[in-house]
């Protein structure tokens, strides 16, 4: 089992918003190598908005006609260094990489911020928020 330091929940976001701001990952879409521009509502909180509510009032496809298991499931797998107990932030239409791009960010419990193309599953960028006199810390446990 894996420990960390104890910075609170608010902190962890905003050292991700910079980030993905900061990191050499993600820009505001301007000229790019990719020219399909996707319409699929970003994911940037828990649950789509700040109500918590769960409603993605912009989809159009999903329908019980097609969410089976012959037609929909998990389509892909991104290599990370650790456990993802957040749920994946996306954004879609964004330059990272030089390239207009949909991109994944994900946090790990050890202290990682990855991003993916949502696409393709490339890895963009990797970063670990661990100051500098910081280190994970392997802890044994005793039964």
């Amino acid at each position: 089992m894996e420990t960390r330091s104890k910075m609170p929940a608010a902190c962890y976001c905003l050292l991700i918003g910079l980030l993905v701001a900061y990191c050499g990952g993600s820009t505001p879409r301007t000229n790019a190598t990719m020219t399909d521009a996707t319409n699929a509502p970003d994911v940037t909180t828990y649950h789509y908005n700040n109500a918590r509510d769960g409603l993605n009032a912009q989809e159009t496809i999903l329908a019980p006609d097609n969410v089976n298991p012959t037609q929909f499931g998990m389509i892909g797998f991104d290599p990370v260094d650790g456990k993802v107990d957040a749920g994946p932030l996306y954004l879609a239409n964004v330059v990272a990489g030089g390239q207009l791009r949909n991109v994944l960010y994900v946090a790990t419990e050890h202290d990682s911020v990855y991003a993916f193309d949502a696409d393709t599953g490339d890895q963009i960028w990797q970063a670990s928020i661990l100051g500098r006199q910081e280190v994970r810390k392997a802890v044994s446990m005793v039964k």
